[in-house]
């Protein structure tokens, strides 16, 4: 999912719970809870986005194809203050000798 689409989601839960909110004005705390968990929801997601683009940047590296064989790709995932982050992560083994496996985006 793209930014925009990430976005489009938020601006809906954020437009649902005003709605909410107006059908019921004395109601503050249902529309702050669904904006905190609009917002909370958009930044897992957000976060996943940026870790899943960087692994895509640490695979296309030149760098990287020469030190480092893709062995396959890992849905991973982070718990944080805003939810579980979701993203992709990429288990390489080195080329060397001594060889050895490891996901480059874990090592950053």
């Amino acid at each position: 999912m793209d930014i925009v689409a990430l976005l489009e989601v938020l601006v809906k839960g954020l437009l649902d719970a005003e709605n909410k909110f107006f059908e019921n004005p004395k109601d503050f705390s249902s529309l702050e809870r669904s904006v905190k968990s609009s917002t909370e929801a958009f930044s897992a997601s957000f976060l996943g986005e940026v870790l899943s683009r960087m692994n895509s940047m640490l695979s296309d590296c030149g760098a990287r194809k020469e030190r480092f064989n893709i062995q396959r790709v890992d849905k991973r995932t982070l718990i944080t203050s805003v939810g579980d982050v979701v993203f992709d992560c990429t288990y390489f083994k080195r080329k060397a000798e001594q060889g050895g496996h490891s996901y480059l985006l874990e090592e950053l």
